[in-house]
């Protein structure tokens, strides 16, 4: 009984010791099957995935980033020309020399949208920057001082016409000389526009005009007769059935 006893305790034990064997064994072929694996192999799929949500957030962040640096699109063309000029004045104040030139752009896109007195108060401010940035004779001022002049005709304002051609006609004196080719130009505009105001009585006394419209024809002739190479021909007033017309000598 008791050697019964002995030999069924020793396979119990025999038994017992196999499955811890067994059982040891396992662990270790899985250890090793997961050490077996190549690092490298899996240091590349871990950089893989990982490379591809960077991937992903770059492309995020450059997108986001350049759209954010897009041009604006303007559903008026006179948008981006008052942008322009906010931030000009928002850096160096609202008389910075570059603001009269922005001016002098969007007063003519005001022009040709035919808002005529948003053009007119535009290209003032446009001059009035310009003369205390260049000073009061600079040549810089001309074309601001013609798109007034167009600007006034175009609202029938003959007598700011008449003052602007007249300021033309002073700046023009302070730059050249009297008898100076570079004052034919001036003295054609300022003559074809007096015959006008003379001829459809826009403004103003008609003898003051006409004495007014001489003067000019004498310093034009005047003028060619000092550069006879220029070869223009010089002009005389004749009054023809009541109107006033301009003649070649």
């Amino acid at each position: 009984m008791k050697e019964m006893s002995i030999k069924s305790a020793t396979k119990c034990t025999l038994h017992t010791t196999f499955l811890v064997f067994a059982l040891c064994n396992s662990c270790t072929a899985y250890a090793q099957t997961e050490s077996s694996e190549d690092p490298q192999n899996t240091a590349e799929t871990a950089e893989n995935t990982g490379s591809d949500d960077d991937a992903e957030i770059e492309s995020f962040i450059h997108n986001d980033y350049f759209q954010s640096l897009e041009t604006p699109k303007f559903e008026r063309p006179e948008e981006a020309v008052e942008q322009r000029i906010k931030a000009l004045e928002s850096l160096h104040g609202a008389f910075h020399a570059s603001i009269s030139e922005e001016l002098l752009l969007l007063g003519q896109i005001y022009n040709e949208q035919e808002k005529h007195e948003l053009a007119y108060d535009t290209f003032k401010r446009s001059l009035e920057i310009h003369r205390k940035n260049s000073g009061l004779h600079d040549i810089g001022q001309f074309p601001i001082v013609r798109q007034l002049i167009w600007t006034s005709n175009s609202l029938g304002d003959w007598k700011k016409v008449d003052r602007y051609y007249k300021y033309l006609y002073w700046l023009h004196r302070r730059l050249y000389d009297s008898n100076s080719p570079e004052m034919l130009p001036i003295l054609d505009d300022l003559i074809v526009w007096k015959m006008q105001a003379i001829n459809k009585r826009l403004f103003g006394d008609p003898e003051k005009l006409f004495a007014e419209t001489r003067r000019a024809v004498r310093t034009y002739n005047e003028v060619v007769e000092i550069n006879p190479e220029l070869g223009r021909a010089q002009v005389s007033l004749r009054v023809w059935n009541n109107s006033l017309q301009i003649v070649a000598k």
